[in-house]
């Protein structure tokens, strides 16, 4: 499910440049213990995943203009700050 996009019903199976920059940014920005305890919350990390989806700004940002830099900023900024709720 890593760098698929969530469609309300499905994991997409395509996988998303604007997904795949965006987790594994946000997941450089964090400690090694933090990573330690969100590996341990997985289905947890997948329904806050999902739930980043609901959010339509999010969801432009990995899919529309991905390389513009309000985008990028905004989706890793997202993904970090769910991490960091997880953590």
């Amino acid at each position: 499910m890593a760098f698929q996009r969530w469609d309300g019903l499905r994991w997409r199976q395509q996988a998303l440049a604007g997904l795949y920059d965006a987790e594994m940014i946000a997941s450089s920005l964090i400690s090694n213990e933090q990573v330690k305890s969100i590996s341990k919350k997985q289905s947890r990390l997948i329904e806050e995943t999902k739930r980043l989806f609901s959010d339509s700004e999010f969801e432009e940002a990995v899919r529309l203009g991905t390389n513009t830099p309000s985008r990028i900023k905004l989706r890793i900024e997202k993904v970090r700050d769910m991490l960091l709720d997880l953590a």
